[in-house]
Order: C-alpha cells, then structure tokens, then sequence
C-alpha cells in the first residue's frame, strides 16, 4: 500500500483519483471520486477501471467522437487522453485522464496513480482571459494620448503608438524590458528634452528630479521638448510596483492621433510558439524563441525542417489538404490538432491555428501552436494575467465605459462611477445619455455615434459634464465603434479629464501674450531714454555751456535766463522721468479680477478729479449701468485718464460735456465708449497718440502733461485681453473704444 504521506496527499488532492493495479482493476479511490462523482468505495473496489463509465467520448487525432458502450482493448490511462463523462444522475463533463509509471506497493503489487482533471475550467479560464484582453486592447487603441505601463523593476511592458508619437527621438530604445531611466538618458543624448538644458550638470540634476517624480508621483508634470510641443506627463504607482503613466500632448489638444491596434510586443517575446511556413515547400522559414524551445532546435536547425519532420506520423495529403484550405479561407483562423515531435524525439500534443497571408499570391502561412501539455501552467497564468488585466483597466486615469449601441451601459470601471457618484451596479443596464445634462450636447453625441463606420470607427470630441459635486469639468471623449463579425457590436468610449490642461494652455497663452506686451515696452522704453530723455539733458548741457562762457568772459547779464532755462529742463526731465515709473509700475500690474458694477468705478474717478471737474464745469453723465468682472483698481486708472483727457482739451468757449455708456456688443465682449465735446484728434492721428510721451500739443502752459496718459490707458486695457481705440468716425470731439472680455 501507499506510505502515509502519499496516501495524505491521495486523499486531499481536489481531483478524483484512482488506485489500479496491473491488472486494471480499482484497489482503492479518494475522497473526491466519492464526493465528485458519486461513487461508492465498496461498490467500486476490484472491478475493471475502464469498465466504470457506461458512457465515455474519447479524442482520436483531431476531434471528440461520441462512442456509446466501454472502451475496449484500449487501457484508456494509456496516455493523457480527453473524454466526456456521463454518469447516471449527474450531468456530463469534460476531463482529462492521467496515470503516473507502475511502482511496487509494500504489498508487493505494481499500482499505478490514475487522477481526473476537470479541463472544462481551463476553456472557460481561457474564454475569461480573452475577454479580459480584447477590453484592454479596445481600451489601449481607444486612448489617443501615449501609454506606457513600467512593471516593479521600472522596466517597460506595455505602451502604445501614441507613446512613441510623443517621443519620437527615444523611439529605438523604447523597447520591452528597457528601464525607464535608460530611455530617459537615451532622450537625453538626442537632445529631446529643452529643459533639461544643455551642459551635464544640468541634465544630471534634470533627470535625478524626473526619476524622484517618476517614482513618487505627486502631481502631473509639464515637460518642454525640442520642437516646441509641451507634454502633460500623468503617473500612477499601483499596489504591486507597477508605474502607469499618460502622455498627453496639451500644445495640440484637439489632435486626432493615430493609435496601434496591438500591443506591439515583437514575435521572439510572445509566450506561445510562432512559426512561418513556406507554402510552396512546406519548408519552417522562421520560429521564435518559444517555438524552438518547444522543438529543441536551433534558429539554423529549424530552417531545414518542413511540416513532414515536426508531425508525428504526418499523412502528406492530410497536409496539403489542410494547406489548401487556409489558403482558401484567406484571413480565417484554421485550427487543426496535431502531435509534435522534438529533436529527442519525445511526442507533445498540441493544437495548431494557421492563419494565411493576405495578398494575390500569398507565399507564407502564419502558425501559432498551443502546447496541450502545459495546461496546469497556463490555467495559472491566464488567471494572473485576467486579475492583471483588469487591475490596469481599473487604475487608468481615464474614464472607460462599455455601452450597446443605443448607449445601454454593461460596463464602467471605477473612476467613471466615482465621477457621478454612483456604483457599478447603479448604472449598469441605464443609458449613459442620463448622465448628459444638456439635450444639445445629446444630440450631438447621438450624431457623433451615428457617423462612425468600419472605415472610420474612431471620433473624438470634448464635452462639458457635470460631476456629483456639481462642479463642470471638460472631458476629452474618444468613441470607438467594435465589429463583430463584421457587423457593429458595441461602443468603447475613453474619457480623459482635461480641464486642467485646458487651463494650463490658457496659462501659457497669457502669459505669451504678458512677454510680448513687455517686449514691445522695452522697445518703447529704448527710444524714450534714447530721445525724450536725452532731449531736455541737450538744453540742460547748451545752456551750462553757454553760462560758462559768459561767466569766462566776464559778462553775467544772462545769468538769470540761463539758470531759468536749464531749470525748466530739469523739471522737465524729472517729469518724464516720474511718468515713465508711473507707466512701468502700473501698465503691467498683475490683474486681479472682481466683480462691480460701473457706476462705482465713475463714482470714483469723479471723487478723485473733483477739484479739475469744479474749475473747468465739466459734465459727466453714464447714460447706463454694467455689471463688469474686471481688476477694479487699474478700470479706475483707465477710465480717469479718459476723463481727465477729455477736460484737460475741451474748447475755450464751453466746458466739456462727457458722455459714458456700456453694452455687449459681443459674446463675452464688453464695450464701453467715453465721448467729448473737445477740440478732437484728428484721424492721421488715432494710432500714435497711444505711443508713451506723445503729445499733439506742444504748449505746455495751456495743456500740461507728459503724453503718458492714453499709453498708460491702452496698457490696461492689453492687460485685460481686451483693446482701447480712437473712433476716427465720430466729429463732435473725441471719442474713445475700450472692449474688454467679460
């Protein structure tokens, strides 16, 4: 009989099992033969082990053949061999029979080990895996921005084309099992990346901080590249090591990009054996590093074989026969089963899917074989691989929703959910075009869904949605219409959150717009010190000289006119000066927006030129009231320049009547007009009387100032994103234009 420990083992194993002897009859059986398949012990022991089932399928060379009755002068432990079992009061299965080498028990008898595995879990494991991975593969080629996931060792496993679109240059060391700091360096090498600088101080500081935030990711980052595109990079570190991470380009947000529609991993690291067949001579032309492991045979060795040499008992017509008909069925999968024979000359049963290339005259068929004899070591694998796969599907950062075609939800991962508020099981079966909360924006979506096609069966939009905590956000949506069967299935809709991105390249337009406004102040600062500030030092210089000589020579009767003149340029020139830092600390003031209303701000300004209103009479009147969203302070400054403009050059026969109203002429546009009864500006001159210190009127005694007003003026209103023009039109006085978003 067995030793303890393999009597302990017999006993616990899961599977049925069956102790026979030499003679095929049944000396003992475990506890899940009783229980599994309703066996008695007494009723079982001594009788024949193939005598056992009254009904049985067994596998000939290619497929399952219902026989009824036993089998017989056939030892169906022979080898591992697949029946359909059908017992009275139970319901059939599939299973698999195996039986270990005769060792003599201490009785002395020769027994053999006979256990039945339950394959039918192993097809459905499959069919769960296939599922798992034709979500992810929909999913990865759905997302248009770049993906890339890094495994516990930070070395690469998983990216899509968009990943190499972003980075072009470090594309020949984006490889599977490359770490990611050696694809940074090699990015560095090319020079891709602008901020990282150019010595290799700098680089080495650059990538000790990308590898800190590339590890312990605490928010996105922004990098600049070469060719001027700035990339949003979004990591995730998962429970198991794992680093998922986003590349999105936010310089083209609106840019479709193309993406791979596999997984792009290179034949010699696909776990399952592949080999091309020349369908010519039959001959092997090539087999990855699972195919020749399979075989025992070198990439030269395999070269020389044909189909006839790897087939165990090969009938040469069942061959061409087989050939023929992959070549007729041109991009159908063909599945045959076969038995493999490896260079030792050991047999393997496998399962062999052919598929033919496309093409007129096609000259190689593709081959994929399934090792039948492993199967306990990929029942495991498909089942680490489903839970990984749907661990990744769970941790994107994107929303993923699977929907019928009428938009009927069957599955949503758990960022979407979390978005609305809901649970999985909430919205499953509930169309998604509930959780819209506009019609217009449903019916565009309706429309988008209706325009995909097999030949385009991509579209990608932006959305406005409104989360559970009422907060909108601005989703950047890609829909992706699947065929079965060449008729459309289902719809695959990624969401990525890009209202961050938006903002940020509103950010970087501003500023843009901040640098080019202080360029152009340079350029003006550079002919004010070269002209207008040189000029009174001119007078100031001519007359000191002058004053010299005549004291040289005695003569001190100009003295006075002298000392006066060059006096009135100091004077002026400290004006000049002091208009020119009013300028530089106000016309480029950080702009800090709040909401008033406009008959404050005139109130205001009022107060502030009383003692110039009192004196001159002058009358202001706003015709109506706006509600603005504007830097409070700096419209006060802007709308007094106006006003003091407007009395400073009234007519000398009436005191100046202004005129103030506000409308929206546009969408979001705010316009405010400011008219005069004054002597007016003539056309030619509507664009210089904006430039810093340019005055139309020379007489300083009646109309005093340093010409700073109007540029100061027209500053503010840049600073706003908005413009501030003369209407050249308008002939009763002046009349000034501020448009301004609102």
């Amino acid at each position: 009989m067995l030793d303890e420990i393999s009597l302990a083992f017999f006993n616990s194993t899961p599977n049925p099992g069956f102790l026979v002897n030499e003679d095929g009859t049944i000396s003992l059986i475990n506890s899940a033969a009783c229980s599994k398949l309703q066996l008695k012990e007494d009723d079982t022991i001594g009788i024949l082990f193939h005598k056992l089932f009254p009904v049985v399928a067994a596998q000939n060379n290619e497929k399952f053949e219902a026989i009824t009755g036993v089998l017989v002068e056939k030892d169906p432990c022979s080898d591992k061999l697949r029946i359909l079992v059908s017992l009275p009061g139970l319901p059939s299965f599939r299973t698999q029979i195996t039986k270990s080498d005769p060792q003599i028990c201490r009785d002395g008898v020769k027994r053999s080990i006979v256990y039945m595995n339950d394959h039918g879990q192993v097809e459905k494991l499959k069919d769960s895996y296939e599922n798992s991975l034709t979500l992810l593969n929909a999913a990865l080629s759905a997302i248009p921005e770049g993906f890339a996931i890094y495994d516990e060792e930070d070395r690469l496993q998983v990216f899509n084309q968009g990943y190499m679109d972003v980075y072009p240059d470090s594309v020949d060391a984006m490889k599977i099992g490359t770490r990611f700091e050696d694809i940074l360096k090699y990015g560095l090498e090319q020079g891709q990346y602008e901020e990282a600088g150019f010595t290799e101080e700098s680089r080495a500081a650059w990538l000790k901080e990308r590898l800190k935030n590339h590890f312990n990711p605490t928010a996105p980052l922004v990098q600049h590249l070469k060719d001027g595109r700035y990339i949003r990079v979004d990591e995730r570190v998962l429970d198991d090591g794992h680093i998922v991470g986003i590349r999105s380009n936010i310089t083209e947000l609106m840019e479709t990009k193309s993406l791979a529609e596999s997984l792009g991993d290179a034949l010699d690291n696909i776990a399952a054996p592949v080999a091309f067949i020349d369908i010519e001579t039959q001959r092997i032309l090539y087999g990855n590093t699972a195919f020749l492991n399979n075989l025992q045979y070198t990439p030269d060795e395999i070269t020389q074989l044909t189909l006839m040499d790897i087939n165990h008992n090969a009938n040469p017509e069942k061959i061409s026969e087989f050939i023929d008909k992959i070549i007729e069925n041109r991009g159908v999968v063909q599945q045959s089963r076969s038995q493999h024979v490896r260079k030792d000359g050991t047999v393997y049963p496998c399962v062999v899917n052919s598929i033919c290339e496309n093409g007129d005259n096609p000259k190689r068929i593709l081959v994929f074989v399934e090792d039948e004899s492993i199967e306990r070591e990929i029942r495991e694998e498909l089942d680490y691989r489903r839970v990984q796969q749907e661990t990744f599907i769970e941790n994107l950062p994107v929303f993923i929703i699977r929907s019928d075609l009428d938009t009927t939800i069957h599955f949503a991962n758990e960022l979407y959910c979390d978005f609305f508020g809901v649970s999985l099981a909430d919205i499953i079966g509930v169309k998604f075009t509930e959780f819209i909360h506009t019609e217009e924006i449903i019916q565009n979506l309706k429309n988008c869904l209706a325009s995909l096609t097999m030949e385009s069966p991509v579209r990608t939009y932006e959305q406005e949605m409104l989360s559970s905590d009422g907060i909108f956000r601005t989703v950047l949506w890609t829909n992706r219409l699947v065929f079965k069967d060449g008729e459309p299935h289902e719809v695959v809709s990624v969401g990525r959150d890009i209202t961050d991105s938006k903002l940020a390249k509103a950010q970087i337009e501003e500023q843009a717009h901040a640098l080019t406004l202080r360029n152009q102040a340079l350029e003006q600062f550079a002919g004010i010190v070269s002209h207008d500030l040189r000029s009174p030092l001119r007078h100031i210089r001519l007359f000191g000289e002058m004053l010299m000589e005549e004291h040289e020579s005695g003569n001190s009767e100009n003295f006075g006119d002298y000392i006066s003149r060059i006096r009135s340029s100091i004077l002026r020139m400290e004006s000049l000066i002091s208009s020119l830092l009013e300028f530089s600390q106000v016309a480029y003031k950080q702009v800090n927006r709040s909401r008033f209303v406009l008959s404050t701000a005139i109130d205001e300004v009022k107060e502030n030129l009383a003692q110039n209103i009192e004196q001159s009479g002058a009358v202001i009147k706003l015709q109506n009231d706006f509600d603005l969203n504007l830097d409070y302070v700096l419209f006060v400054r802007l709308m007094q320049n106006l006003i003091d403009n407007a009395i400073k050059y009234q007519k000398d026969d009436q005191p100046a009547q202004i005129q103030i109203s506000a409308d929206q002429t546009e969408k979001n546009i705010v316009c405010i007009t400011v008219a005069d009864n004054g002597i007016g500006i003539a056309s030619e001159q509507a664009s210089r009387i904006f430039n810093v210190f340019q005055r139309l009127h020379v007489d300083e005694k009646k109309y005093k100032g340093t010409g700073i007003g109007l540029a100061l003026a027209k500053r503010i209103a840049e600073g706003h994103n908005g413009t501030l023009s003369l209407d050249t039109d308008y002939k009763d006085g002046s009349k000034f234009v501020l448009k301004v978003p609102i």
